[in-house]
């Protein structure tokens, strides 16, 4: 155990105010109170406080005489909790000492410090990055307090006195990957694994900073080689191998695979499916097994196709680029195209729920018998609908998926290969669905083929059941795990702590005193392994029960739910600080529904994410205020009620820009990536507004988030690209447009939903190495000539399955859009995205003189957003490549009923 000696008193301290969202919920009593015995300890000091969040909002300098801090206190309580967290933006100091008030949830950026200054990490948030508090602490011979698990005499005792670590090992060569590393500071119980080449003694090392204090000498002839401790330095491993997890992603895989160990990239395999078992190449029961082997067989014939069609499109690019140089060099229309596009006004308008591909054939003739014979109730002496429905991502044919004319009981199944027929009219509409896919519809014409590719699922990834109720796990805020009565009662355990035991995730039971039979109790991830009270908040039929969890009977229980993070603060404050458990008795069930009722729906009040409402009346209550300030202070008094409603924060930022108070649309604004990470789609927009505002670099952490989320889309390597250009790191920037323009994503774009975006990709990269120095972009110059433009114009947006166009109307009132593409002025248009994130680009390389009129039409949004209708990023260059270029971004929010939108009229 570690041994505590006093420290040398700092002259000088710099506290950093952690005052982004995530930290509203924190205990900021015990906070104050630390600082408040700390300074009186310290009695004559400097103190500088940065209050910051998504950057630093304020500075000020406080001399503490005789111990007494009350200026600094009362300011600390006027602190309004605001933004995202950017590290980033926070100066190099050099005081005697750092103290890092923060939840570790770094959104925006990571730290930056000098070495020179001691580093102590304060956290009092239940949901927090303990690891990165504690390497932070650690790499800077601090400490890391984590409040949750402290009192307040305990974390005074910590912070006034040293780091004890462990410093290294003797060995003599006989050791190798040891864990943990040097310089580790040592807060409880010590254990130290690696692998040996010999058995032989070896000597721990403990201390404080590079002074030994402590020798522990270890017969290595005892030591062991089971199951356990294998685990046990596995684990260490990975702890080590989390520190820079995307660094270490293979190891960490490869880890994982090895030891059975879940992490940020393993999980539980889930085989509901023959799909599952095809994907995952797992042999399937035995009455599966005729039908996975001819899957199999398929999926390797279509896995073969695809690598050829790759390798075609490849072949293609090449006269794909060709094709814009002679565009280029001619100012005219490009003589051919690589591939044809029905013009938008030749295909029929499909309504559908999703982002799934629907194919239209007209073919009267060519029914195929074998598909009419599969349907016994078709009635072939009237109409014929037919064709095949597959999967979007690898083309697999989704044996009995549902074939359904909307509004009635008529309907019939795929079979085997995918195929269906169907009696259908002109003007019905066919549902096409199945279990895990995004269902689509399209309205029956004079065609008689209608193929459906489904996408699976964004929306619908799995239903978490909270007591009654249930709600879908992507607009589920918080953590929620449900264990039923079968699962308890097929344990066979006696107290309901040991039945919980590797049911949920995140769950930890601990004996009390590790004898056989002895009681337990519950430890919920999130709160430190440090010494304190940690049982959770237990709910017993929607009321706080106040007994020994080991009395509850684990054969009365119907089911258990956990939850932690913000939604147990939300409800019940402080006393949900350590994790809530909801249990409900089969006899509350009954005798107990209203309380359970009125539970469930706080639960889901506060943790489903809330969809966009364009009748939102929290514009209007902050515009009627006096003053911005008295807006912004409205805006933070009803923020709780939408908290769960990301269009509330878009929707504020907007009107804060309206009054050109843009410090406070960005940090409102920012609150997007605090509320929901995962939802790559919001973050972009979050992303749009930092580009606008020209926050390159927080716009590259955000990007590489999306990046992240989503490496299938080829968008996410493009704007990853061009905000690293904007932020001056080239080298990382040309790495990703490569990746592009070689057509080394292409197979990560089998639909070729984002085709023609090497193009778009081409042309930037070329305008890039052109346009700055450098050795490589020199050398890259001999490849990619320049390709100047008088004007050009791209739009993004950060909804997939949104049908977005581009129109440019020049001087001579010609208008160019995906019907008409080029014009005799030199105008081009890029390919005519349906799908995905865009891009869409518009180039003129000599502009006849006069007003071009940029406009978009929102032709459709296939899906309800939570956030309402699509973000826009239009970027408008003005003498683009050239050492005069103008560059403007322009970030619209589209109306639900926006047709065609002016965004700008600009004057060549």
């Amino acid at each position: 155990m570690p041994k505590n000696r006093l420290k040398t008193k700092p002259k000088s301290v710099t506290v950093l105010w952690d005052a982004s969202y995530s930290m509203y919920y924190k205990q900021a009593e015990k906070e104050l109170i630390l600082i408040s015995d700390y300074l009186k300890y310290l009695n004559d000091v400097n103190v500088k406080l940065i209050v910051f969040s998504n950057t630093i909002i304020n500075t000020k300098n406080f001399k503490i005489n005789a111990g007494n801090s009350n200026q600094l206190l009362t300011f600390l309580k006027t602190v309004n909790y605001d933004g995202g967290t950017s590290y980033k933006s926070l100066p190099k100091i050099k005081p005697d000492e750092i103290i890092l008030f923060s939840d570790g949830l770094h959104n925006l950026g990571e730290i930056e410090l000098n070495k020179n200054s001691k580093l102590y990490c304060v956290n009092s948030v239940t949901s927090a990055n303990h690891e990165l508090l504690e390497l932070l602490a650690t790499k800077n011979d601090g400490k890391y307090i984590n409040l949750n698990n402290e009192s307040n005499a305990s974390a005074l005792s910590l912070i006034k006195s040293e780091a004890f670590q462990f410093i290294g090992v003797n060995h003599e060569n006989t050791l190798y990957e040891t864990y943990p590393k040097p310089k580790t500071v040592i807060n409880e119980d010590f254990n130290f694994s690696g692998k040996y080449v010999q058995k032989k003694p070896i000597e721990l090392l403990f201390g404080y900073g590079n002074e030994i204090t402590q020798r522990i000498k270890v017969d290595m002839t005892s030591s062991a080689t089971s199951k356990t401790v294998r685990r046990l330095w596995a684990k260490n491993k990975l702890k080590y191998l989390k520190i820079n997890k995307e660094e270490n992603k293979n190891k960490i895989i490869d880890l994982a695979k090895a030891y059975h160990l879940i992490t940020p990239y393993t999980s539980m395999i889930v085989l509901d499916r023959l799909e599952d078992y095809v994907r995952y190449k797992i042999e399937p029961p035995a009455e599966l097994l005729e039908a996975y082997n001819r899957r199999l067989s398929q999926s390797k014939v279509q896995q073969q196709n695809l690598i050829e069609n790759i390798a075609d499109r490849k072949d293609e690019l090449k006269d794909d680029y060709d094709d814009l140089r002679d565009w280029y060099a001619k100012d005219f229309i490009v003589k051919r195209e690589k591939k044809k596009r029905s013009p938008r006004s030749q295909k029929p308008r499909i309504n559908t729920t999703s982002s799934s591909k629907i194919e239209i054939t007209n073919a009267r003739d060519n029914i195929v018998n074998n598909w009419l014979i599969n349907n016994t109730e078709l009635d072939t002496t009237k109409n014929v609908i037919y064709g095949t429905i597959t999967t979007l991502s690898d083309g697999l044919p989704l044996s009995f998926s549902k074939v359904v004319i909307k509004g009635t009981n008529t309907g019939t199944q795929t079979d085997f290969d995918g195929k269906y027929s169907i009696n259908a009219n002109e003007g019905d509409i066919l549902l096409f669905s199945y279990v895990g896919m995004i269902t689509a519809e399209v309205i029956v014409t004079n065609l008689n083929t209608y193929n459906a590719a489904l996408r699976e699922s964004d929306l619908l990834e799995e239903v978490v059941v909270i007591g009654y109720a249930t709600t879908t796990k992507q607009s589920f805020t918080s953590s929620a795990s449900v264990v039923t009565s079968e699962q308890i009662e097929s344990k066979d355990f006696s107290n309901i702590s040991q039945s919980l035991a590797g049911e949920v995730a995140g769950v930890k039971v601990v004996s009390t005193s590790g004898l056989p039979g002895s009681s337990s109790t519950f430890r919920i991830r999130g709160f430190g392994t440090l010494s304190g009270n940690r049982a959770p908040l237990i709910i017993v039929d929607g009321i706080p029960f106040t007994g020994n969890s080991n009395d509850i009977n684990p054969t009365d229980i119907k089911t258990t739910s956990i939850l932690n993070a913000t939604t147990a603060n939300a409800i019940y404050g402080s006393r949900g600080a350590k994790g809530v458990i909801i249990i409900t008795t089969k006899a509350g069930s009954l005798e107990d529904e209203a309380n359970i009722k009125i539970l469930n729906e706080k639960i889901i009040e506060v943790s489903t994410i809330k969809p966009w409402d364009k009748n939102a009346s929290y514009i209007e209550y902050i515009s009627e205020q006096s003053s911005t300030k008295a807006s912004y202070e409205a805006y933070l008094k009803i923020r709780e009620t939408y908290r769960s409603t990301p269009s509330f924060f878009l929707d504020v930022a907007d009107f804060f820009e309206t009054k050109d108070r843009i410090d406070l649309s960005l940090r409102i604004v920012t609150n997007l990536i605090e509320i929901d990470l995962d939802n790559y789609e919001l973050i972009r927009a979050l992303a749009y507004k930092l580009e606008q505002y020209k926050n390159y670099d927080l716009a590259v952490y955000v990007y590489k988030a999306i990046l992240e989320l989503r490496p299938e889309h080829p968008q996410s390597y493009r704007d990853l690209a061009l905000a690293y250009e904007a932020n001056v790191d080239f080298e990382a920037s040309i790495d990703l447009f490569l990746n592009i323009v070689n057509g080394d994503l292409l197979n990560k774009d089998a639909q070729e939903i984002y085709y023609g975006i090497e193009k778009i990709a081409y042309v930037e990269l070329s305008r890039l190495v052109n346009m700055h120095k450098g050795k490589r972009l020199k050398e890259l110059r001999q490849t990619y000539k320049p390709i100047k433009t008088d004007i050009r114009v791209v739009v993004d947006w950060n909804h997939g399955e949104t049908d977005l166009d581009l129109y440019i109307t020049n001087p001579k009132g010609d208008v160019i859009n995906y019907a008409n593409k080029t014009s005799k002025y030199g105008g081009k248009l890029s390919e005519d995205m349906t799908d995905g994130y865009g891009p869409e680009s518009f180039w003129i390389k000599k502009a006849i003189k006069g007003n071009y009129e940029i406009s978009v039409d929102y032709y459709s949004d296939s899906v309800q957003k939570i956030t309402g209708p699509a973000s826009l990023k239009v970027t408008i260059y003005k003498n683009y490549g050239k050492s005069n270029e103008e560059k403007e971004i322009k970030v619209l929010r589209l109306n639900d009923n926006d047709s065609k939108r002016k965004v700008k009229t600009i004057t060549f």
